[in-house]
């Protein structure tokens, strides 16, 4: 992960995840990770996202924000196949995909997120891009308090012919519902 000037959102810099190409299909990560004893009871959150058009072929899954509890249980977002998708990991039904939406390329895009019950056991988990709802779960089961924000770039084990780019730029994370065009 390092400070990019070439291509920011705003300002002078955005965070650029690159995963080196792979024949091994080992499993690749370029993450910061943010750790709290507790997160608010709603949880707002915001991200300006940069995703190259050119992108490994299939099945290229990457996850680019992921909130968690204990044991890997918890919520994520990734872009398979080209669309974004959110990917509930708990005890019981174990893995749920919310429905894809096709998410822009070759172009900043502003993806925010909003979970009730952060802090404790989630009850709900909903996505946006560019301000229109792309996912929602209203009754999220089985998962702890989320305790841990991972921002940055994850390929699980697939063989990538060529490398893997994500920017990242305008974090927020509050208690109210940032807007993409603060």
């Amino acid at each position: 992960m390092t400070l990019d000037p070439s291509r920011a959102h705003r300002g002078r810099y955005a965070l650029h995840a690159r995963i080196p190409r792979s024949a091994d299909g080992s499993r690749a990560e370029a993450f910061l990770i943010h750790k709290r004893e507790r997160f608010p009871a709603e949880l707002h959150g915001r991200v300006f996202v940069y995703l190259p058009g050119a992108r490994p072929p299939d099945p290229w899954r990457p996850e680019f924000l992921g909130l968690q509890g204990e044991a890997g249980k918890g919520i994520s977002f990734s872009f398979p196949n080209g669309t974004m998708n959110g990917f509930i990991y708990s005890e019981s039904p174990g893995v749920t995909g919310l429905a894809p939406a096709p998410f822009p390329t070759d172009a900043w895009a502003c993806v925010r997120f909003h979970i009730v019950g952060a802090g404790a056991p989630p009850s709900s988990v909903e996505g946006f891009i560019d301000g229109g709802s792309v996912f929602r779960a209203d009754s999220v089961a089985g998962l702890p308090p989320l305790v841990e924000l991972h921002l940055g770039l994850r390929l699980e084990a697939t063989s990538r012919d060529v490398a893997s780019d994500l920017w990242l730029d305008d974090l927020v994370v509050a208690r109210s519902p940032p807007r993409c065009d603060d």
